[in-house]
């Protein structure tokens, strides 16, 4: 060979195929950091199918059960739920709605097209609405579009208002009654 030996060609070709190694492993290091990133984002924290759990709230008894709970943060997507109270008075509620929110932070309870019942020593009361907003440390669910409640003879759509756990309802806005007697 003129003017290169053997020995300065064979490390030229090992520090060529080196580099080019070098390369390819930190392209792959970069690219296997950005496939997590990217699966991380999109996917959600948490998933859980079929949960019930209990819960005691200022001595009232709460027993939850969800179809599917997707927690993203501190916020869980929720389908399926059903949440049955018992308070220290013997009366006891239910609420049934397809999909939710909850949020972990608020300890606040979004419910869709919500519908429930109270029962007490009276006769029950049934209601449903657009959606209510359960808020477990006042004790109380608002219902800020609309509510009907029906109990034997009499319906009530109630414009906005709210109700305690014991089933004492407040309307606000206006409501219209209708009482038949059959």
């Amino acid at each position: 060979m003129s003017g290169v030996s053997r020995g300065k060609l064979f490390v030229l070709l090992i520090l060529l195929a080196g580099s080019f190694f070098a390369w390819n492993i930190v392209k792959d290091l970069g690219l296997e950091k950005n496939i997590t990133a990217t699966k991380e984002e999109k996917l959600p924290e948490v998933t859980v199918e079929d949960l019930e759990f209990s819960r005691e709230i200022s001595g009232d008894k709460w027993l939850i059960t969800v179809g599917e709970a997707i927690k993203a943060g501190v916020i869980y997507s929720l389908a399926d739920i059903r949440i049955d109270g018992a308070m220290d008075n013997g009366n006891i509620w239910r609420v049934d709605s397809p999909e939710g929110i909850y949020n972990e932070t608020d300890d606040l309870w979004l419910l869709r097209e919500p519908q429930g019942i109270f029962r007490g020593e009276k006769k029950p009361v049934h209601w449903i609405a657009p959606e209510a907003h359960i808020y477990p440390s006042l004790g109380q669910i608002s219902f800020e579009n609309g509510i009907r409640i029906e109990q034997n003879f009499l319906v009530i759509d109630g414009r906005s208002g709210f109700a305690t756990f014991d089933g004492l309802f407040i309307l606000s806005e206006g409501a219209d009654a209708l009482w038949s007697i059959k």
